[in-house]
C-alpha cells in the first residue's frame, strides 16, 4: 500500500519578521482544517495520508494542534532545536503538549542550514546535537528527520545512515511506502488547490503531472549529487 504526506510550515497569519519567500509556506486555519478534513475523506477509499510541519513555529500549537484534535488526527513535528523558546516558535512545554497529545516529534536540525553545504563533523554535530535536545525535552528517543529546505545528496543520506535516523522525510512530492527509509513529502502552499491535493491523494493526477512529478522524484533520488525543493 502506498502513503501521501503531506507538509505544513506555519498555519495563520505569518509574523512580520516572516521573509516574504517564506510566506507562501503559511496557510490559513481554514484551509488548513479544509485539507483535513480532505484527507479523512479521501483516505476512507484510497491510501493513507500522513501529516508533517517542519520549523517549529509556534502555530503548530496554538493553531494546528487544536485542529488535528478536532479531527482525531496525529501529525509529526520536525523542530529546530536551535529556535526553541525563541519569539514566534514552539518553547519546551510546547513539545511536551504536543508529545502528549500523541504527535510525533523529530529532528528539522540544530539550525536552518543547507545540509549539503556542510562538512561530515558540522552536519553531524547539527543532527545530533538537535535529536540529543529534543529526546531530552520529551523524555523518548527522537530518531527522525526532514533535511532542511529539502535539500539532501548522496553524502548526507550516507552519513544520516551512520547515525541510525529511522527515517528521513524530503519534500520531492508524490507517494511513498509504510517502510521506506526515505519518505517523500508533498508541500501545501497557500496556493495550493484543493482539487489538486485530492488529485494526488487519489492517484488521479493527470499523465504528465504524474511524469513531471516521477522525473523530478527521480532527479532527485540519486541521479544529481544535490538537489532542492520547495522550502521547509
Amino acid at each position: 500500500m502506498t502513503e501521501v504526506i503531506l507538509n505544513f510550515h506555519g498555519i495563520g497569519e505569518p509574523p512580520s519578521d516572516v521573509p516574504d519567500e517564506e510566506r507562501p509556506y503559511w496557510i490559513s486555519t481554514a484551509q488548513f482544517s479544509d485539507v483535513v478534513r480532505l484527507a479523512r475523506d479521501c483516505e476512507r477509499e484510497h491510501r493513507k495520508v500522513f501529516i508533517t510541519f517542519d520549523d517549529g513555529n509556534k502555530s503548530d500549537v496554538t493553531l494546528a494542534l487544536p485542529v488535528l484534535n478536532e479531527f482525531g488526527r496525529r501529525a509529526s513535528f520536525f523542530i529546530l532545536s536551535e529556535r526553541i523558546g525563541k519569539p514566534g516558535f514552539v518553547d519546551a512545554t510546547d513539545l511536551v503538549e504536543l508529545y502528549k497529545a500523541g504527535m510525533t516529534i523529530g529532528s528539522h536540525g540544530k539550525a536552518h542550514v543547507d545540509w549539503t553545504s556542510l562538512g561530515r563533523s558540522e552536519l553531524l554535530s547539527q543532527v545530533t546535537d538537535s535529536l540529543h535536545t529534543l529526546s531530552d525535552l520529551i523524555g523518548k528517543a527522537v530518531r527522525s528527520v526532514a533535511v532542511p529546505f529539502g535539500k539532501y545528496d548522496r553524502r548526507v543520506l550516507r552519513d544520516l545512515r551512520r547515525l541510525d535516523i529511522d527515517t528521513v522525510y524530503t519534500s520531492d512530492g508524490g507517494s511513498t511506502t509504510p517502510h521506506a527509509w526515505v519518505k517523500p513529502r508533498t508541500t501545501v502552499r497557500n496556493d495550493t488547490a484543493l482539487g489538486e491535493l485530492e488529485a494526488i491523494i487519489t492517484n488521479r493526477l493527470p499523465p504528465i503531472r504524474r511524469l513531471k512529478l516521477l522525473a523530478r522524484t527521480l532527479r532527485r533520488s540519486g541521479l544529481h549529487p544535490t538537489r532542492q525543493t520547495s522550502s521547509s
